[in-house]
């Protein structure tokens, strides 16, 4: 990631990519992604003469947002932007236009408090996927640029699904190139946390392909497709901070065991629960799984019950408040809704005889993660602990409960093995193991 500002890697060679798309839309475009504190991160230009800036991948985020010289609704980079903060100057920009969508702010979000934004229209360009007119966010925060600590990046590359009838306020970039003909639908993305190098994604730490995928990645037989299921509840999950809770690559949570290795399975922590509707009568409804690449979703999530049973399991002891202080600075686990859970080591020579997490989706296909992936080693002392993210059940009031889950998040101790689709017509996203390297 330290080369990520200096170099951009473009692959466009249509061997061993799929395209599903008419005769007007582009090859697809492959670009590597650096990872950083909080997540996957790639450069873009934006405005003419192009700008390069660094921008976040969020796969819960519904717009192409820019750090901008704005703040406290005046233009004044000398007060909106720390000296050493990437940024996007529209002054600097001939082809920028304001728009007539006002602003929005979000009281909370995992960047920072009142976060408000302002829209404009311009070019941008991811790799050589280009649109002009382009509506985008400029930050426009009730304070001065310095409150807020510099990033890595200096901006937001949201890839949410979209939904139908959508807020044009609330459209990632790629979508909007789709919607003008310019590319396919499909978004491929693969880490390469658990490959044997990164050539696979372009000496990056992850590659996404826009307008198509990687096939030489995995076998088509194998992709299990997942039509996008979100439910308005998701909001009274105080740990999450998602700008709209209805735009989310979710499906159902249906199965959730943990298994050992002489095939024995645990009873399933998928459990349903009642919720009310809008007509205030009690429904059952069935937990959400949901796809975040980002920090949020680093470790592996279970039930509060799940992980019980899995210090039970792997014999693991209480960590101590130092390894505990350890655990949170290393940047192997999440910090989202992670405060209150109790952590525990285990044994790091016993690993190998360790449980398997096995996660059921929508009823229809299994994803199995291994000891491998959520055995974690602490780089300071050598000792290892169970990187496991608790999500507490929440009910109606938003008050937090132990137990079991309305809401997986499932992050890198998931997805690391797997390849993502991302199909934005038809609002479904597909999963596929990633093929031996």
């Amino acid at each position: 990631m330290y080369f990520l500002f200096a170099f951009l890697v473009l692959c466009l060679a249509a061997i061993g990519y799929s395209h599903p798309s008419g005769p007007s839309a582009s090859r697809p475009v492959s670009i590597p992604a650096f990872w950083t504190t909080y997540g996957y991160v790639f450069n873009i230009t934006v405005g003419t003469p192009p700008q390069q800036l660094a921008v976040l991948s969020d796969w819960t985020w519904v717009s192409l947002f820019t750090r901008s010289g704005r703040c406290n609704d005046v233009y004044d980079v000398s007060r909106c932007v720390t000296e050493g903060q990437e940024y996007f100057d529209e002054k600097k920009s001939t082809t920028f236009k304001n728009t007539t969508l006002g602003s929005f702010t979000w009281p909370n979000t995992a960047f920072a408090p009142d976060f408000t934004v302002d829209y404009g229209r311009d070019s941008v360009c991811t790799g050589t996927l280009c649109t002009k007119r382009t509506i985008l966010q400029l930050s426009d925060f009730p304070y001065d640029g310095d409150i807020i600590p510099i990033q890595e990046f200096g901006g937001i590359y949201g890839l949410a699904p979209v939904t139908p009838h959508a807020d044009p306020r609330f459209v990632p970039h790629f979508y909007q190139a789709w919607k003008r003909g310019e590319t396919s639908p499909r978004v491929g993305w693969n880490s390469c946390a658990k490959l044997s190098s990164s050539q696979p994604c372009l000496d990056g730490d992850a590659k996404y392909v826009f307008g198509g995928s990687d096939t030489t990645l995995y076998n088509q037989s194998e992709l299990t497709w997942f039509r996008t299921k979100n439910t308005s509840y998701i909001t009274a999950t105080k740990s999450l901070y998602y700008p709209q809770p209805n735009d989310l690559w979710a499906t159902r949570w249906t199965g959730g065991w943990i298994a050992t290795q002489d095939g024995n399975w645990s009873r399933n922590y998928a459990v349903d629960f009642t919720n009310v509707g809008h007509d205030k009568k009690a429904i059952t409804t069935t937990a959400m799984a949901i796809l975040d690449e980002g920090s949020e979703g680093l470790g592996t999530a279970l039930s509060a019950d799940a992980y019980a049973q899995m210090v039970q399991m792997t014999s693991a002891s209480p960590a101590s408040n130092e390894t505990i202080a350890a655990i949170r600075s290393q940047g192997t686990s999440s910090g989202t809704g992670t405060q209150q859970q109790p952590w525990y080591l285990v044994n790091c020579t016993n690993t190998a005889h360790f449980p398997s997490i096995v996660y059921e989706l929508d009823g229809r296909a299994n994803y199995t993660v291994g000891p491998e992936d959520y055995i974690q080693k602490l780089y300071a002392t050598g000792e290892c602990y169970l990187n496991i993210n608790i999500w507490p059940y929440v009910d109606q009031k938003g008050n937090w409960k132990k137990g079991n889950s309305k809401v997986l998040l499932l992050g890198l101790g998931f997805l690391q093995k797997l390849y993502v689709v991302f199909d934005y017509e038809k609002s479904k996203f597909g999963l596929a193991p990633l093929k031996a390297q």
